[in-house]
């Protein structure tokens, strides 16, 4: 598993000046993720700024095997896929992960970074909050039903 000061310090290395992790605000049962307006937003980070996908790459603590076409990832931790997988699901909490190519990415949980050099398609249900997934080429499909997540493209 990553700890907390490794994952500070793989971000410091791709170019962020300060991360601060909490717990995750669970959102009351009142407050459904409806009442946003779900899809891409513009860029949330500064001018021309973006995760260095390679660096947290590097820094990740395993590398996983997409032989099989697919991967399931239902714990917290950092790591990486090389290469091609036709389809990703994050099911846990707190997971960061960078890839080559994702086909279908599909998200639930909290807390979680996808950094992804392109994929297809990206599904975020409505129990996935905070959450980032950036993309550097292409034009995905997006559901996204989450809360207080973003979804963009890198400049």
């Amino acid at each position: 598993m990553l700890s907390g000061a490794a994952v500070v310090v793989a971000l410091s290395l791709a170019g962020c000046s300060s991360v601060i992790f909490e717990d995750p605000v669970y959102p009351e049962a009142t407050d459904p993720a409806a009442t946003r307006t779900p899809g891409i937003i513009p860029d949330p980070l500064p001018s021309g700024a973006a995760f260095d996908r390679g660096a947290i790459a590097a820094a990740s603590n395993e590398i996983l095997d997409c032989s099989s076409g697919s991967v399931v990832l239902d714990y917290a931790g950092s790591f990486a896929i090389k290469g091609d997988c036709a389809s990703v699901t994050l099911t846990g909490d707190a997971t960061v992960l960078a890839a080559d190519h994702i086909g279908t990415l599909r998200v639930k949980g909290y807390g979680h970074i996808v950094l992804v050099a392109s994929v297809d398609d990206i599904a975020l249900d409505d129990t996935v909050g905070g959450t980032v997934v950036q993309w550097e080429q292409g034009d995905p499909k997006v559901d996204d039903k989450s809360a207080d997540s973003r979804l963009f493209r890198a400049r």
